[in-house]
Parts: structure tokens; sequence; C-alpha cells
């Protein structure tokens, strides 16, 4: 169980368009936590969702999405599919993040990015998914990226991957692997909802 006295501030649990976010935002405000639910429908205004959360610290912000590309053979994919897996999964959270950097910087807090096992590269999907796949994989170096430029900002973070979105049982053992994550000075590793170690 998390305590409150880690997580002294809000905790941010972004994509509560979708059931993954909802049932995560649920259990975060079940246990008590001050939870800011937000919307992250295709072409929200990012920076109004991030003008209500400056300005006070943030102790956890996670990027939770049931978003899922369709099953295409590569000669099928379009631009307008690539473009919409890009800004969902990549540019989206990026955006979001870097607005609400100082809040976490203030609360000493958490960014963690929800992601699926399924996506894991070292692997191969024999379903394609090319519309979502490589853009997980993007999103996932981002947050390493991240990871070391604001590690001094006392910021930490982690990549979470799950194996089934739809699964509740996988979703309550979320806090206590959020929980785990600690001021590591390596660079952000993929893990599983056990903390075990992935390969990326």
């Amino acid at each position: 169980m998390v305590s409150e006295q880690q997580f002294p501030g809000a905790v941010v649990i972004a994509g509560t368009e979708g059931q993954l976010g909802k049932r995560l935002a649920a259990l975060y405000s079940g246990m008590g936590h001050d939870v800011v639910s937000l919307s992250l429908q295709f072409g929200a205004d990012l920076d109004a969702l991030a003008t209500p959360l400056r300005g006070k610290p943030i102790s956890l912000v996670v990027f939770a999405d049931d978003y899922s590309g369709d099953d295409h053979d590569a000669a099928w994919i379009q631009r307008a599919d690539m473009t919409t897996a890009l800004e969902r999964l990549v540019y989206t959270p990026f955006r979001l993040a870097s607005l609400l950097e100082p809040a976490l910087a203030e609360g000493n807090g958490k960014l963690v990015l929800l992601s699926r096992a399924s996506a894991m590269m070292e692997h191969q999907n024999d379903t394609g998914r090319f519309s979502e796949r490589p853009f997980r994989a993007a999103a996932h170096a981002l947050w390493r990226c991240l990871s070391i430029e604001w590690r001094d900002k006392g910021i930490r973070f982690g990549v979470v991957a799950i194996a089934d979105p739809q699964d509740q049982a996988e979703i309550e053992l979320m806090p206590k692997a959020i929980s785990a994550i600690g001021h590591e000075k390596s660079p952000v590793t993929l893990t599983d909802v056990n903390g075990g170690r992935l390969p990326w």
C-alpha cells in the first residue's frame, strides 16, 4: 500500500477517457490520494489541461491509455495512421510532461508511462501493429532521455509494461510497481508490474 507520506501532492492520471485510466484513477482515489483526472482525447488542448495544475506540487503523473493501433500489413499503413499514433503515444505525453515539469520538480515527483508488453521491439508480434509498436518504442526512448535530463531536478521516471490492460488484478499491482520507482542514476528501464526488467 502506498502511504500518504509518499504522495503529499496531487496524483495526476492522464488518459481517463479510457477504462485503464479510469480504473487507475479510482484505485488511487480509493487509497485516499488527491487525484486529478485528465482526458486526453485526440486534439485536446494540453496547455489548458496543465494550467490548473501549475503552482502546486505534483507527486505523480501517470500516462495511461487504451490506445491500440489497427492490425495492418505494412503495405496498407497510411500517413494518417502514423500521424495519429505519433500524436497520441509520443507527442502528447512529452508535451504534457514538459508543461508539468516545474510542478513535478517541486513535488519531487514521479513521471510514469504505462506501455504494453506487446510493444517490446525485441520480440516478434505476429499481428504487426505497425501503427502502434514503433511509437510506443519511441516513447520509451524519449522517457529514457528525460530520465537523464531531469534527474537532477529530483524527478523520477518509470516505464511499466502491462500484459493485459483489461486485467483488473494486474492494474491493482500498479501502485506497488510505481512505489518501487526510486532515485536510480542510470536511465529508466522498462519493467513489468512486478518490477522485473524487460528488454526494450
